[in-house]
């Protein structure tokens, strides 16, 4: 089956909104039925931006101790 990559980024900004692991699953099942090249994309995609999360949340920590990642875009960003 062939999928665009339209379909990816919104099945895979879908699934970034789920916090629940079993709620992510469940979505991927249903959006993905039967699509494994699809799912496989998407869930590529999710453990690259699961690890990019980490690596900066550990950047930030170790350059600003006791600062959270969202307060610091807010600083960075003016809106704090």
């Amino acid at each position: 089956m062939n999928f665009g990559n339209q379909q990816v980024k919104e099945i895979f900004f879908a699934a970034q909104e789920q916090p629940d692991p079993a709620q992510r699953r469940a979505l991927l099942d249903r959006e993905c039925a039967g699509a494994t090249e699809l799912r496989a994309e998407v869930e590529r995609l999710l453990s690259l931006s699961a690890e990019a999360d980490r690596f900066f949340g550990n950047i930030e920590a170790q350059l600003n101790p006791g600062l959270s990642v969202a307060h610091g875009a807010e600083e960075l960003n003016g809106s704090k």
